[in-house]
């Protein structure tokens, strides 16, 4: 049913009631009565009962001021990078035409859609988030909605430019720095992890439903020793085991493009040993004393892609949970380019050294428990460099 407006009301109470006195009135005095006539009519020709007032807005000019002025640990908490950084970002988004309008009504300034943007990027819990900046830059919660979406938008551009596999020549270098740790040839890390969902999508929602038991989408990333992504894969439902969701990226179905002889990926136990990937051992072959040891050297270089995932959920916090109900292909696209311009970011803020201090644990592996087992079993190239590895550790 739609709601009667305030004004509406009283409009509607004072005929009421003029007419209750017209009714009941004995005399012939008409003073009252021309009373209510007036009010009706003063009320009719008024839109609104109260004055109408623009909300307050601080002025853009000081905004941008205020922002500079922020402790460096303030404005990092806020808005997840240093300010020179967000600055090198400001530059690179500002030639884009989705932040121009033409028309006599220009957007706000991109700085400060910015600001919103990567905090609300940054904020785990989209109700808390959109309340806090509101209240910070007095903006409506379709602003912020949409200067988020505007900076996603510009900054998703960037993926083939900021997200790209290693040259040959650095995939050389990559391998130089991996063999002073016993893996020769290692080129990268691979590993999957889970963007949760705040709802259950309504169509095929069991296929979102995780191990962890909660909905969710899967994501396959792939990090060099600097703990940049250099491949991803996202959009698979949760379910998607973190083997399936790789053996459907490029880098799997064409690895002759990807690699060079002898060049390889380590993983963790959940991914198949093959030419072009090397995993950690599982299950039954444990009882063999080399293939712990390898797995714990395997461990302590391949944690990085762990430290790259705990960095960009950390500084990106709303990929803890993104608020989406997956309603349509749409909202689909939308969620996997909210995840992508996280990625994005993450590697441009790497090659600008803004440092993200997380606290990890089990960053070190437990040193392998001794095993009287003198018989090794190998299995290719994951065979061969294990001895190349435990060789390297004698």
């Amino acid at each position: 049913m739609p709601k009667v407006s305030q004004r509406k009301l009283i409009i509607h109470s004072s005929n009421v009631a003029a007419m209750a006195m017209l009714v009941e009135s004995d005399s012939e005095d008409n003073s009252d009565l021309e009373e209510f006539y007036y009010y009706s009519l003063h009320l009719l020709q008024k839109r609104y009962l109260k004055p109408r007032h623009s909300a307050a807005r601080l002025d853009p000019r000081y905004d941008m001021l205020a922002l500079q002025e922020l402790p460096d640990s303030s404005f990092l908490q806020l808005f997840r990078m240093r300010f020179p950084c967000f600055l090198n970002l400001l530059q690179l988004l500002q030639p884009n035409p989705i932040f121009y309008n033409n028309s006599h009504n220009p957007q706000r300034e991109l700085p400060i859609q910015l600001a919103i943007a990567i905090c609300r990027l940054g904020s785990n819990g989209n109700g808390s988030a959109v309340y806090r900046l509101r209240n910070l830059f007095q903006v409506g919660y379709g602003t912020i909605n949409l200067y988020t979406c505007r900076v996603i938008t510009a900054v998703y551009e960037f993926r083939s430019s900021m997200i790209t596999w290693p040259t040959e020549a650095e995939r050389l270098e990559l391998s130089q720095v991996m063999q002073e740790e016993g893996f020769p040839g290692c080129v990268g890390f691979v590993d999957g992890t889970t963007i949760p969902l705040s709802q259950k999508p309504p169509k095929d929602g069991s296929h979102y439903w995780d191990r962890k038991k909660r909905y969710s989408i899967s994501v396959t990333l792939i990090c060099d020793v600097n703990k940049k992504f250099i491949s991803y894969l996202a959009g698979y439902p949760g379910s998607c085991h973190d083997a399936y969701v790789f053996s459907n990226m490029k880098v799997a179905q064409q690895p002759q493009q990807y690699f060079d002889r002898n060049q390889f990926l380590l993983a963790d136990s959940a991914y198949s040993s093959d030419q072009y990937v090397i995993p950690a051992y599982k299950g039954k072959e444990l009882l063999v004393r080399d293939n712990v040891n390898f797995n714990y050297y395997l461990a302590q270089s391949r944690v990085r892609i762990e430290h790259a995932i705990g960095i960009l959920k950390g500084r990106f916090s709303s990929l803890r949970e993104i608020r989406t109900q997956l309603r349509s292909r749409s909202e689909g696209k939308a969620a996997v380019k909210w995840i992508i311009s996280c990625l994005i970011l993450h590697n441009l803020l790497a090659d600008l050294k803004d440092q993200w201090n997380e606290l990890y644990e089990d960053e070190i592996p437990d040193p392998p428990p001794e095993i009287n087992d003198d018989n090794n079993a190998t299995d290719g190239l994951r065979g061969r460099m294990q001895h190349i590895t435990l060789a390297h550790f004698e």
